[in-house]
């Protein structure tokens, strides 16, 4: 054992392939009551795995909680299971105004990945998340493999893989079927690589929306080979807000894309729009 894994939020959630819902749960499930040490010296293996088969076997809504320090963990934190992840977002979906309503509060991310480093998140299935089924944020070293998200092409712009302020991200391997972007990078994502992605339905692979507010980081080194799209809005595309601030795309490159009868299900097969404006109401 020989890396360090810093947690630098206050919480942090991780689900298992037999949780079935993600937000502030009613059940907590703190490592340092289970005997963590955060001391960047001591072996905490043990004790999260511990803590997450716990929160697995109980039953309702619940949260692992890991108190900001530094955690000794073995050199790769990785997650992996068989199962589903049901979002159960049938329940919810119709009831939610959020997107139109201020006072009425968002629907919960499936999955959260906050400030993780060098780990590994490998056969996991979600479907119908209540809103995005997986939010990558300031995360470094991480790869996603053989990951299946699943909603109605009706359902909310739930969404796929959204990143943020993350490095040295890799998504290998996923199927991809809801309604909104497949896999979309937002401001900070920066060498990320994207292979053999089966997309569809939904809005494609996507950067952006950027430029929504001020000095907001760049997005650069993005790689996109080997991916297949069916059935959707759009392939690959860049969005920027219409009045939008000033921020850098570079280094984008996309090879070896398949659009499955392009001109009956794919709008857009290339799409770079710089007035963005989903709800038709923008200053340009």
């Amino acid at each position: 054992m020989v890396s360090i894994s810093t947690f630098h939020c206050v919480f942090l959630m991780f689900l298992l392939a037999c949780i079935f819902e993600v937000g502030y749960g009613k059940m907590v499930f703190n490592v340092m009551e289970d005997g963590a040490i955060a001391d960047g010296n001591t072996d905490n293996s043990k004790v999260f795995e511990n803590v997450f088969n716990k929160a697995c076997q109980s039953k309702g809504r619940k949260l692992v909680l890991i108190p900001r320090g530094i955690y000794m963990l073995r050199p790769i934190l990785i997650l992996r299971d068989s199962g589903k992840l049901d979002g159960q977002g049938p329940s919810a979906w119709n009831n939610n105004t959020s997107s139109k309503d201020p006072n009425c509060k968002a629907l919960p991310i499936l999955l959260r990945f906050d400030f993780i480093t060098n780990s590994r998140i490998t056969h996991l299935t979600s479907i119908n998340s209540k809103n995005a089924p997986v939010n990558v944020f300031a995360c470094k070293d991480v790869k996603f493999d053989h990951i299946h998200i699943i909603a109605p092409k009706d359902s909310p712009n739930t969404g796929g893989i959204h990143l943020g302020s993350s490095s040295n991200i890799q998504i290998l391997d996923p199927t991809i079927a809801t309604r909104g972007d497949c896999v979309s990078m937002s401001p900070g994502s920066k060498n990320i690589n994207i292979k053999n992605v089966k997309c569809g339905p939904g809005h494609g692979i996507s950067v952006g929306s950027l430029g929504e507010g001020p000095n907001e980081e760049d997005v650069s080194g993005f790689m996109v080979t080997n991916c297949t799209f069916k059935g959707t809005d759009n392939g690959l595309r860049v969005k920027t807000w219409a009045r939008s601030y000033a921020s850098n795309v570079f280094n984008l490159t996309f090879e070896d894309i398949i659009m499955d009868n392009v001109m009956d299900n794919v709008n857009n097969p290339i799409i770079i729009d710089q007035q963005y404006c989903p709800s038709r109401n923008c200053e340009k």
